[in-house]
């Protein structure tokens, strides 16, 4: 597969090759997916790509990149993740645990928005040797910490059961329940990892918009497939800036 190819269904990780970018157009996909291969699968957006399934987790993933996305199980963990990295992402409504990370597991998650979750936002399998996290925020969830026992919490935002550093427990004061910009009045605003830095250069935020992967590119907010009658179609696309 080519890099770079959009693709409607979840079944292209299988036909990609290590190395390649698989973007996924808006729209709710209902089914689980397995990650195994090096492969970047970047979403649209949060506001409009959402993974979400009736499986325990929605996510499994032992390498490669995933980014862009809403996630959510209503049966289980969002994500299981064993390796790779899960990066601005919102996880949110979980039957259990935002994130889980197995044991052993060299995976972590970078500015992710982890909220309302029944369990952990993010939780690992063995007190403090697995999974990581970075300049996330975790809100709301339902376990006794929004970050338990992983191996490294650091510049998060969340109350916090294991080994970390420069972290918070504050509101984060996001716009509303279903829009993560924060204000630069949040405790979160340019206080994440001073080592990354905000598509702007300055020190990354927490959350979802910020640090190096955040979504500079206007997001895809709805897609137009119009049949021309001659075996061709034309596509038109609706976008907006969200950073």
């Amino acid at each position: 597969m080519a890099p770079g190819k959009p693709i409607r269904q979840f079944r292209a990780p299988n036909a990609a090759s290590d190395g390649d970018t698989i973007k996924v157009l808006p729209g709710t996909y209902n089914e689980a997916i397995i990650i195994k291969k090096n492969v970047v699968i970047q979403g649209s957006g949060y506001e409009t790509t959402r993974i979400m399934s009736a499986n325990d987790p929605t996510i499994t993933m032992s390498t490669g990149k995933i980014m862009w996305f809403s996630i959510t199980s209503t049966a289980g963990d969002g994500a299981s993740v064993s390796g790779g990295i899960i990066t601005n992402c919102v996880i949110a409504g979980c039957a259990r645990n935002g994130v889980f990370f197995p044991n052993p597991s060299t995976g972590s998650i970078k500015n992710c928005v982890l909220i309302g979750n029944a369990g952990y936002g993010a939780k690992s399998a063995s007190w403090s040797s697995n999974g990581s996290a970075v300049n996330c925020i975790g809100w709301k969830n339902g376990g006794y910490n929004d970050f338990g026992s992983l191996a490294g919490v650091t510049y998060c935002d969340g109350s916090v059961n294991g080994s970390g550093s420069n972290n918070i427990n504050s509101d984060p004061m996001f716009v509303s329940g279903n829009d993560f910009h924060i204000p630069p009045t949040s405790p979160c605003y340019q206080t994440g990892n001073p080592a990354d830095v905000n598509p702007d250069g300055s020190r990354s935020d927490m959350g979802y918009f910020g640090g190096s992967d955040c979504p500079i590119y206007p997001v895809v907010t709805k897609v137009v497939i119009i049949p021309s009658g001659n075996g061709q179609v034309q596509i038109q696309a609706t976008a907006q800036a969200n950073y």
